[in-house]
């Protein structure tokens, strides 16, 4: 059970340590939201990096964890095809939520990104084959890499 205070703790320490020279590299390369009148609340430039400082901060616990439990997760070839394509899949969305910051994406542009990072999840083996709720069971059967898509 200590694992889970392994992976919050270094998550944590990871995001402070990261978040603020992911701040200084976004102002130096221009990766900010300015304000304005009309909807923007804040009142100085503020920096577009939340999805990279989670993405690092998410792995540096996944590995820390890992590295101090090395039993928690045993080294198979379905392990490590599972996290890699998490890593991708999460490096993808970060990269279009980048874009769509920096340049603005049209829905349908967004839409395509997070299908396509849905999809390389699909063949590490990440299939939802029924969804239960309020007492209801749903099978999704042949269906089912679909409706894991959507």
């Amino acid at each position: 059970m200590m694992f889970g205070l392994t992976a919050f703790l270094s998550a944590f320490v990871a995001s402070v340590v990261i978040a603020p020279l992911m701040g200084r590299l976004a102002r130096r390369v221009g990766m900010v939201d300015q304000p304005e009148n009309h909807r923007k609340l804040h009142d100085r430039a503020v920096p577009l990096t939340g999805g990279p400082t989670i993405l690092i901060s998410a792995v540096v616990a996944v590995t820390v964890t890992l590295w101090l439990n090395p039993g928690l997760l045993k080294p198979t070839v379905d392990d490590a095809k599972f996290l890699g394509a998490l890593l991708v899949s999460g490096g993808l969305i970060v990269v279009i939520g980048m874009i769509d910051d920096r340049y603005g994406l049209r829905g349908r542009q967004k839409l395509s990104g997070q299908v396509l990072a849905a999809l390389v999840l699909l063949p590490s083996g990440i299939i939802v084959h029924e969804v239960s709720g309020f007492g209801f069971t749903m099978s999704f059967g042949d269906l089912a890499p679909i409706m894991t898509l959507l």
